[in-house]
C-alpha cells in the first residue's frame, strides 16, 4: 500500500481546535510511521508557531509538510497541486478542518486497501454524517439523491456520487489515469466533477464502515450565506455541465430553478429568487 498521505485543508481555523486534526491525533495507527501529512493552510494569516509545535508534538512519527502563502487557492488547484507530489504507489485521503473522525478510521482504511479483493478498487468511501442524516456516498437518478447506506463493500459506480471529505483514493490511478481537477471549479463542485470522471474510468467503488461526522456550512449558515453558497453550486454545476453537453447544461439551469423556489419557500425570503 505504501505510504498514506493525508491532506488537510485549513481556512481560518486553528491547528489545535480543528476537529479533523484533533480526532486524527487519536486515531489507532496515525503514528506507525507511514503517514504523510500534508496541511494546506488556505487562510490570509500564517500558522502561529505554538500551532506548528502542537503538530510536531501530537503527530510525532507522522512525515509533516505544511503549505501557506497567504491566499485562498480554489479547491481544484490545492487537490491537483497534492497529486504532483506524491508518489505513484500510495494512497490520499482528502478531509477539510471540521470533520469527526472514528478513532478506527485509519485502520478501516489499512483492512479494506490490503484485502486481496480490493486490488483493483481504486475509491474507498466512508459513510458521511451530518445532524444524523446520512449525506454521502449517494446515488443520484433524475436529479434525485437516495442515500442508501446498507450497500457497503464493493458498489457499482453508476450513479454513485459522495463529497471530498474523507475520500481515500489511490494515487496510481490519480497519477496514471485521472485528467485532473477542472481549475474553473473554485471550491463547490469537486467533488462532482473527480466522481464523474472516476466513474468514466472506474466500474466500482468501495464503501466502508467508519461514520465520519461532518459539519455541512450550507445547513448551519445564516440565509445570506446560504445565497452565496447557492450561487457557487450553481455555478459549479454549470461548468461541468458545459463539458458534457448543451443538453445538460439545459437540465441544470432547469434543475437549479426549481430550487430557488424551494428554498425560497423554505427560508421564507426572495433572496434565492433575486441573487441566484
Amino acid at each position: 500500500m505504501g505510504e498514506i498521505n493525508i491532506l488537510i485543508v485549513i481556512f481560518n481555523k486553528l491547528l489545535n481546535e480543528s476537529e479533523t486534526m484533533l480526532s486524527l491525533q487519536n486515531c489507532n495507527g496515525i503514528n506507525n510511521g507511514d503517514i504523510h501529512l500534508h496541511i494546506w493552510n488556505n487562510s490570509p494569516q500564517s500558522l502561529h508557531d505554538d500551532e506548528i509545535e502542537w503538530v510536531k508534538a501530537n503527530f510525532n512519527n507522522c512525515k509533516v509538510s505544511i503549505y501557506e502563502d497567504g491566499i485562498n487557492h480554489y479547491l481544484s488547484h490545492v487537490y491537483n497541486k497534492i497529486i504532483s507530489l506524491v508518489s505513484m504507489d500510495s494512497l490520499l485521503i482528502l478531509l477539510d478542518h471540521d470533520s469527526m473522525l472514528p478513532i478506527n478510521f485509519l485502520e478501516d482504511i489499512h483492512n479494506v486497501v490490503n484485502d486481496a479483493k480490493n486490488a483493483n478498487i481504486n475509491l474507498f468511501l466512508p459513510v458521511i454524517m451530518s445532524h444524523n442524516d446520512v449525506v454521502s456516498p449517494a446515488y443520484e437518478k433524475f436529479f434525485q439523491h437516495s442515500y442508501n447506506i446498507s450497500n457497503q463493500g464493493i458498489v457499482d459506480t453508476s450513479h454513485l456520487m459522495a463529497i471530498n471529505s474523507g475520500m481515500c483514493i489511490r494515487t496510481s490511478y490519480l497519477k496514471s489515469q485521472f485528467p485532473g481537477y477542472n481549475e474553473k471549479l473554485k471550491f463547490y463542485a469537486t467533488d462532482n466533477d473527480f466522481m464523474l470522471k472516476y466513474r468514466n474510468d472506474n466500474k466500482y467503488a468501495y464503501i466502508f464502515s467508519s461514520i465520519i461526522k461532518h459539519s455541512l456550512n450550507f445547513v448551519e449558515d445564516d440565509v445570506n450565506s446560504k445565497v452565496r453558497r447557492f450561487k457557487a453550486m450553481k455555478e459549479g454545476a454549470i461548468i461541468i455541465a458545459k463539458d458534457k453537453c448543451v443538453l445538460s447544461v439545459a437540465l441544470e439551469l432547469l434543475r437549479f430553478s426549481f430550487l430557488v423556489f424551494k428554498y425560497s419557500f423554505k427560508y421564507r425570503t426572495l433572496k434565492f429568487i433575486c441573487n441566484a
